[in-house]
């Protein structure tokens, strides 16, 4: 994305669009000249690079070009650096302390020339031994313009001008109210690109098309709270529909300019693949295992209980009428499921098309939603059980439901504690807890309480995810794991 204020769009009656660039002479040249600029900058000072960048958009200026162009594009290639701070031979803070003791101590805590600013920088010098020239250096090293261009990854000036394409249709979709995504894809290509939406939090509907898959998303304009971090969620949408050769978006955008004297006005935005060639083509970009900080902790904090309900991570897509869901976890005993959403962004009129999409399945669902963003009243009803949270949602809020809704016979509670290291006669460090589990069943042992088992026998399990072959053990050491 860019800054807004970099933003630059065409406005023809209701519709808006971005001013893409269309690879002209013109705009060819300038992607070319930041190019050569930024490569020739490498091993140098920061600060000659962006004297370089203030010369070039000079000139670039009187033969035209739009400033937010320039900077659009310059504000990509900045992306593309690594930056170092100098090597230098005496510490910058430690100069810097000196320096300003020594103005205090000679100056009354300011020089009025260069005649005592040079007096300064010599007994400071002389002080550490070093030369006026390196406290110089050392006490300029801590501003930005003094750090080492260590790297530079340039694109082609073609790549470059559909990068600045791509990142103009991001920030307008940051002001967009909603936004409807239509693909034309395989059911199995539908079900990735489901998963990949969900994961980045976004609120929205998804409906089953005969060929592909329609999705209605709310925008960051439609939302009160964190419009920031759902907007940079929203951008990352756009990349993954490149991945597919039939698309089309449309998009109601609020807008207040200079036509509209202040006024809120809407446009509709449209775009569809017919204008790929102008955005790169990259493949999809695998996501974290989690959509959010809150789902990783509840998953890690149940698995540690040990419980009879097996938990599963993205279950297979309900379809509740014309529409596809897809929950974040199901609770599953005996063949039996419940199925758990956690809700962070929200707006009242999406809770309320959800619980009415959800109240179609006959599947038992928990709805989680973070309170945090305000007071809601949509309640639960049927097979739709609501429940509340504040930034993290413990395991404790929703394990009595699922026990109420699949009870879990006394017989199957009862489970078996064993010595496993006696059991399989040697260390059991490095192992998984789904290969402890085959070896004990290979043994004869079954029903074991592997948790407890391993507590017991100075053992603990580290999770990197929620299955058991994501889960690793270790000794215990120290007092913990003694005996």
């Amino acid at each position: 994305m860019l800054p807004s204020s970099l933003l630059r769009v065409r406005i023809y009656g209701r519709s808006i669009s971005p001013s893409y660039a269309r690879f002209g002479g013109e705009e060819l040249e300038i992607s070319r000249a930041l190019i050569d600029l930024y490569r020739r900058s490498v091993s140098g000072r920061y600060g000659r690079l962006l004297e370089g960048l203030e010369r070039l958009e000079r000139e670039a200026e009187k033969r035209g070009v739009d400033y937010r162009l320039f900077r659009g594009l310059n504000h990509l290639l900045s992306r593309r650096l690594v930056l170092r701070k100098p090597e230098l031979p005496v510490d910058p803070l430690l100069v810097r302390r000196k320096v300003f003791r020594t103005v205090n101590e000679l100056y009354g805590g300011f020089v009025l020339d260069g005649l005592e600013r040079a007096e300064v920088f010599k007994r400071v010098a002389a002080e550490l031994g070093v030369s006026i020239e390196d406290v110089w250096r050392a006490f300029n090293a801590v501003y930005e313009e003094e750090m080492i261009v260590e790297e530079f990854l340039p694109p082609s000036p073609e790549d470059l001008l559909r990068e600045y394409n791509l990142s103009l249709t991001q920030t307008l979709l940051f002001r967009c109210l909603r936004l409807d995504v239509t693909l034309d894809v395989t059911g199995y290509e539908a079900k990735i690109f489901l998963r990949r939406v969900k994961r980045l939090g976004l609120l929205y509907m998804a409906e089953k098309l005969p060929r592909g898959v329609r999705l209605s998303i709310d925008g960051p304009a439609s939302i009160l709270k964190h419009t920031e971090r759902y907007g940079t969620r929203m951008a990352k949408l756009v990349p993954l529909l490149l991945h597919f050769r039939r698309w089309r978006i449309e998009a109601l955008i609020s807008s207040r300019g200079r036509r509209s004297r202040g006024k809120r006005r809407f446009y509709w935005f449209r775009l569809s693949d017919r204008a790929s060639y102008l955005l790169p083509r990259r493949p999809v970009i695998e996501e974290e295992l989690f959509d959010s900080g809150v789902e990783e902790g509840f998953a890690r904090e149940y698995m540690r209980l040990g419980l009879p309900w097996r938990l599963l991570r993205e279950p297979e897509p309900l379809v509740a009428g014309t529409h596809i869901f897809i929950p974040d976890f199901a609770f599953e005993h005996d063949g039996r499921r419940v199925y758990l959403e956690i809700v962070g962004f929200w707006t009242e009129d999406y809770l309320r098309r959800k619980v009415e999409k959800l109240s179609v399945l006959r599947e038992p669902i928990i709805v989680a939603i973070d309170e945090s963003l305000g007071e809601f009243k949509v309640m639960g009803e049927g097979n739709i059980h609501v429940v509340r949270f504040r930034g993290s949602l413990l395991p404790g809020k929703v394990v009595p439901i699922v026990r109420m809704l699949l009870p879990v016979r006394a017989e199957t509670r009862v489970k078996r504690v064993v010595n496993v290291e006696d059991v399989l006669g040697g260390e059991l460090d490095g192992l998984t807890l789904g290969e402890l589990e085959r070896k004990l069943r290979a043994l004869g042992f079954k029903d074991v309480d592997l948790l407890e088992s391993l507590k017991r026998s100075g053992y603990r399990v580290r999770w990197r995810g929620i299955s058991p072959e994501d889960a690793f053990i270790e000794r215990v050491k120290g007092p913990e794991g003694a005996g």
